[in-house]
């Protein structure tokens, strides 16, 4: 707040002072409960409507905590609205009892079913929605509220409601808990197997952002959370490379953390290795991940698919196998020219037919010979054309220096 005048700090004063002295009869039964709520009732009323920003927002504010303490829940609710809608009304007192509010309903929805809160809990997001002042306020109530429709089984409501919660730009929410609260928008969205929805929801993620946190440390448990189960995603749609990067950082967050992480890591090199990611294969063997699969990727021989026989696929056998003949066809082009399809089955241990369709898909240029059943690599052949044209290029540049020399 801005610093008061003396007039204003003095107005402060008598107000603290008169909730003290109300408090205190109260205590001593010197008036009733009802009288309590209606002096400061009053006192809220008369100073905000001489619109005394000083001491308006401490009635209001102990107005709001008097009734969470003396009233039922529907007069809590009804003191509430009145109160944030009254004429003339201070944000400064609406933040201070909407703050009031939230105390309340999160230890109410501790004791309470979850269906008496939540037409509460709609009614009072209702009031908030819009105001910036109380934006964390409202994100939070709509994320007890969302919880409270996942255990109901309200599961599509919930999963539309965690859709629309704008949490990734509620700057006034602290980071972790807006981490919190996107690992929870983001559990209900995915558990109605929408890999679209699931995909727009997680983009409220920012991985940077973490990464630059002073307490990154504090943040690298949730970090690996939402990566993990955007994993789930990225698994179901076959996206190796995202799936890699979830992996990967989730991996080395455990890692950091010395909470576990080489699951996380090895399932990141099978995927990693699957789509001839080398990067971050490279990332993976740097983390200390030793088993038979890094010692694959740093074998320069040709080997035969049966090396895969003892190696965790974590359900990505065909991708990883594509991987492996994708691989060892690298190595075989710079061994051979021209081969035979007996030579190359004997050497991979896999039918023509597979290795044929992956060459299809991918930047191997080859010919293949079908009467003679022999393929061609012509990568060699590709590359000194290449190495011929960059000549090409530089005796034009040297005869361009040359002319401009003279």
């Amino acid at each position: 707040m801005d610093r008061l005048s003396d007039a204003e700090q003095h107005l402060r004063d008598v107000a603290n002072t008169t909730v003290k002295s109300l408090v205190e009869q109260l205590k001593a039964h010197q008036i009733t409960p009802e009288a309590y709520i209606h002096v400061l009732q009053e006192k809220e009323r008369i100073h905000r409507l001489q619109a005394d920003q000083a001491s308006s927002p401490i009635y209001a504010e102990a107005l709001m905590l008097a009734s969470t303490q003396l009233q039922s829940f529907e007069q809590i609710l009804e003191q509430f609205k009145i109160l944030y809608k009254s004429r003339a009304q201070s944000s400064h007192a609406q933040t201070l009892s909407s703050r009031i509010l939230l105390q309340f309903l999160q230890e109410k929805n501790a004791t309470v079913e979850p269906q008496l809160m939540l037409k509460p809990l709609e009614i009072i997001a209702e009031l908030l929605k819009g105001a910036i002042h109380v934006e964390d306020i409202y994100i939070t109530v709509q994320i007890m509220r969302m919880t409270c429709l996942q255990t109901l089984n309200h599961n599509v409501e919930a999963s539309t409601l965690a859709e629309q919660l704008p949490t990734d730009t509620a700057v006034t929410l602290p980071l972790k808990t807006r981490l919190e609260f996107i690992f929870k928008q983001f559990g209900v969205v995915n558990s109605q197997h929408n890999n679209i929805k699931s995909i727009l929801t997680f983009q409220k993620y920012n991985d940077d952002l973490v990464n630059k946190q002073d307490n990154r440390l504090e943040l690298l448990q949730l970090r690996s959370d939402i990566l993990l189960e955007m994993s789930t995603v990225y698994f179901a749609m076959r996206d190796l490379k995202k799936l890699t990067q979830c992996y990967l950082k989730a991996g080395l967050s455990l890692k950091e953390l010395k909470n576990g992480g080489e699951r996380e890591l090895e399932q990141a090199l099978v995927c990693a290795f699957s789509c001839q990611d080398w990067t971050s294969v490279s990332q993976v063997i740097q983390a200390g991940v030793e088993n038979q699969l890094q010692i694959i990727c740093k074998s320069n021989e040709i080997q035969n698919i049966a090396v895969l026989n003892h190696i965790n696929a974590y359900q990505l056998e065909q991708e990883l196998k594509r991987g492996f003949i994708h691989f060892q066809l690298t190595k075989i082009t710079k061994t051979f020219r021209r081969t035979s399809f007996s030579r190359i089955e004997e050497l991979l241990g896999v039918k023509i037919d597979e290795i044929e369709q992956l060459i299809a898909e991918n930047e191997f240029d080859v010919e293949i010979d079908r009467e003679a059943r022999e393929i061609e690599f012509k990568v060699e052949e590709k590359r000194s054309i290449q190495e011929r044209v960059r000549e090409l290029l530089k005796g034009v540049v040297d005869v361009g220096y040359a002319i401009y020399a003279q």
